[in-house]
């Protein structure tokens, strides 16, 4: 990227799931674990020293379905270390959690609304941020903390084999736009922003 020319290996990743469904199939609950580590190997033309990151993400979900509309709803913490980048004695420890909740409702055979709402806070101690704008003496937001989205699309099948999905989403908060905040890689941004997105699919 701009900030970073080095090689990102990610040394393993162990998952675990698990779903339950009952006979009516109406519903289902299910949880998920995951432990990941990753290593960084800088060029020879940057500031960035050897690095990594270790993660492990815990999951429970559920979904419901109905004639005419369907549920889903997750939950995660997660459990983040970073170590080197920086400085050789660089090291960052952080366990955050966050969550969605989403709606779809079927008008017809061809149109499908959604609506959605998702928040993640990078630190479950700070959830507004004030702690990492603090101990920044300001450089990093306090918006940098946390992230809550709400989302609002509409799918068209106007053929059995095209599909087009509209979305648009109203953000506060830039806690997923890095994973570490720093100086370098948080100018020009906003605690208030907005992002749409269309896709067409097609199948043969």
């Amino acid at each position: 990227g701009e900030f970073a020319q080095g090689e990102l290996k990610q040394d393993y990743a162990h998952q675990f799931s698990v779903f339950w469904q009952p006979p009516s199939l109406d519903w289902q609950l299910g949880a998920s674990w995951l432990d990941s580590d990753f290593t960084y190997h800088p060029s020879a033309n940057e500031n960035l020293f050897e690095g990594g990151r270790t993660v492990r993400l815990y999951t429970l979900s559920a979904v419901y379905y109905a004639e005419n509309w369907e549920f889903n709803a997750e939950l995660q913490r997660n459990h983040s270390r970073d170590f080197g980048g920086y400085s050789p004695a660089f090291f960052d420890e952080n366990k955050g959690e966050g969550g969605y909740a989403q709606i779809r409702y079927m008008l017809n055979s061809q149109f499908t609304l959604t609506l959605g709402y998702d928040m993640y806070v990078s630190d479950r101690n700070d959830r507004d941020g004030e702690k990492l704008e603090a101990a920044t003496g300001g450089v990093i937001p306090a918006y940098f903390g946390y992230e809550k989205t709400a989302t609002v699309g509409v799918q068209w099948d106007p053929r059995p084999n095209w599909r087009i999905q509209a979305e648009h989403h109203w953000v506060n908060g830039a806690g997923r736009l890095t994973s570490i905040p720093g100086p370098q890689n948080t100018p020009d941004t906003a605690e208030y922003w907005r992002m749409w997105a269309v896709q067409v699919m097609y199948w043969f």
